[in-house]
């Protein structure tokens, strides 16, 4: 191993007293220092408080490690820099946030000066590779939305690329739920070289204290009659182009009401050989599966985007036949229907006021609507924002597409900030809300749509009932739609029982334990004081007119962050400190005010 460890510092493992005592923080923390810990605790529990602690340790033991924490995007990164750096008292100067926004030319820089980096899969993927930094000096890597190491995602080269050269590091990973199925979990626990897992249902004892009920309350929404003329109506076209389909044997039977797709694009690769002799078949192929995703878009999301989607294909449409005739007949139909006509629609507004009625007396409550297209998120804050009392705004991802730009991290960082202060009580988002980001306490979420991903499912309602007790709706439209939720609980269930009862899933038992077992750190307990944050420490070395990092916070951001009590977001309310440790003094830290017996 390249790197010295301390001997005298590892006689110790520091536990900060800032915050209540969890016991199974404590109980994690302890078995992370010493293996590859996959840590899948349900949100708002406190997994970044148990990643500073290590961080910590592993920062005291080793004095010239690099101590690395990946999250899957840039306002996550900028979070986590914030949170988990600001727990510990661990000095602000040696940290560094890196992201695809930092200048190459400054990476090199940073590797050489700082120690502790908060930064993209991507961008520590590419430094790896480049040679910017020696997989030899990470003594540990903390692996947040853990989840997402499965394919060619960037989290999987990482430790692939830093085991080739370095297998002496610890690796503690981060997840609300580990995946979708005993296989991804697998996957995970493969691509991290995971050798214990620490899951918590939100049925553990051990933290059923902590946990604020949620009532969870899925309505199937009837359609309307005008809706379902429509959408008859449109059936009658698509049973045209599915009776084809399985004229030609290309699909063995084909239920417009419920056809996928996916399930026609398949057909490309099952049909090889009855698509050589019939390449015709090819348009009518592509023109059911454009049906069936306006289909999808009809049922589940609105009939503003349903007629988008008909109109796209009937440009598409060079001939002029019966079908075009018809599919015009539905698009004009559906223009004569209000937008606001989706039953969906008239139903997430009625639920949203009906909960702002309810709590006419308190001004902080807020909600959050879950919907997986931004096309459809706009046209919710637009119908939301016509009611009295509601002030809406939408969330989305930073990529731009063909239908307009996204939020850049500022401008998300900013709507964060607004609805935690009141200036929007509502916020409709798309998955870039799913994942990890603090966007303050939400007493009631609005999914728009079920989600057959179970991972996805349990972050949507972990949005809530962190502090309080939450409610959680499930908008479903009548047909197909009206299973997804119950399947995705179920599977959820499945898959936690299947890793609590270890069955399906296999742990490394290589995992080198970094510390010599003739040392055995003991706990000592200690409430630590923060250092004086100054931005410039974190700030002045990133590239001009990039955007916005935590060390660029607005006056209302930092405002409640000193004094008293502050709510960090980890699991636990922070208490004043009253005694502080200097950076020099983790390597030279030997007291504690209590050992732990």
């Amino acid at each position: 191993m390249k790197l010295e460890l301390d001997v005298q510092a590892a006689e110790t493992f520091l536990y900060p007293t800032n915050m209540a005592k969890r016991d199974y923080q404590f109980n994690i923390v302890q078995r992370a220092l010493f293996d590859n810990v996959l840590v899948a605790l349900p949100t708002g529990l406190g997994k970044t408080f148990i990643a500073a602690v290590v961080i910590l340790n592993f920062f005291r033991w080793y004095p010239k490690g690099k101590i690395v924490f990946v999250a899957p995007t840039k306002p996550l990164v900028a979070q986590q820099q914030m949170a988990c750096h600001g727990i510990c008292g661990l000095p602000w100067d040696v940290a560094c946030e890196m992201t695809g926004n930092t200048a190459k030319s400054r990476r090199g820089d940073e590797w050489e000066e700082k120690r502790i980096f908060y930064m993209t899969p991507q961008t520590l993927d590419n430094d790896l590779a480049t040679g910017d930094v020696d997989p030899k000096d990470i003594v540990c890597l903390v692996v947040d939305e853990a989840h997402r190491a499965t394919g060619n995602y960037a989290y999987c080269n990482i430790v692939s690329q830093m085991q080739a050269v370095n297998p002496y590091f610890r690796i503690l990973a981060l997840t609300a739920t580990p995946g979708s199925t005993s296989e991804r979990v697998q996957e995970v626990i493969d691509n991290l070289h995971i050798s214990l897992i620490e899951l918590r249902t939100e049925e553990a004892l051990d933290i059923r204290q902590y946990i604020h009920k949620k009532r969870e309350e899925p309505i199937v929404v009837s359609m309307t009659d005008d809706f379902r003329h429509l959408r008859d109506l449109y059936l009658d076209v698509m049973d045209e182009n599915c009776n084809t389909l399985v004229t030609h044997v290309l699909l063995p039977r084909c239920d417009a009401a419920t056809l996928h797709p996916f399930r026609v694009r398949s057909i490309y690769a099952e049909r090889k050989s009855i698509l050589a002799q019939k390449r015709w078949l090819g348009s009518t192929i592509n023109e059911t599966a454009k049906m069936a995703d306006a289909r999808h878009h009809l049922d589940t999301f609105s009939i503003k985007m349903f007629r988008a989607r008909i109109q796209e294909l009937l440009d598409s449409m060079k001939k002029q036949d019966s079908k075009k005739m018809k599919l015009a007949q539905v698009i004009n139909l559906a223009a004569s229907m209000p937008d606001e006509a989706h039953p969906k629609m008239i139903k997430c507004v009625d639920v949203i006021l009906d909960h702002f009625s309810r709590e006419t007396q308190d001004s902080s409550t807020r909600v959050m609507v879950f919907c997986s297209l931004r096309e459809a998120v706009h046209e919710i804050v637009d119908l939301l924002n016509q009611q009295e009392g509601v002030k809406a705004t939408p969330f989305i991802g930073q990529a731009s597409d063909k239908r307009g730009r996204g939020l850049t991290q500022k401008e998300q960082q900013e709507i964060i900030q607004k609805f935690k202060q009141g200036t929007y009580n509502v916020i409709v988002a798309t998955s870039i809300g799913e994942e990890g980001l603090d966007i303050g306490e939400v007493d009631l979420i609005v999914c728009y749509e079920a989600v057959k991903d179970s991972v996805r499912m349990l972050q949507r309602v972990g949005r809530t009932g962190r502090k309080r007790e939450g409610r959680i709706v499930v908008l479903m439209t009548e047909g197909p739609e009206s299973s997804v939720w119950q399947k995705s609980k179920d599977t959820y269930k499945g898959v936690q029982q299947t890793i609590t009862a270890g069955h399906s899933v296999t742990l490394f038992d290589d995992v080198p334990r970094l510390v010599p077992q003739s040392i055995k750190p003991t706990a000592h307990f200690e409430e630590l004081d923060q250092p004086e944050f100054e931005p410039a420490m974190i700030s002045s070395k990133k590239a001009a007119g990039k955007s916005q990092s935590h060390g660029e916070r607005s006056e209302e951001e930092e405002a409640g962050r000193g004094g008293g009590s502050v709510s960090t977001g980890c699991g636990a309310e922070r208490r004043p400190a009253t005694h502080r440790i200097e950076a020099h003094h983790y390597l030279q830290h030997r007291q504690s005010r209590r050992d732990y017996k």
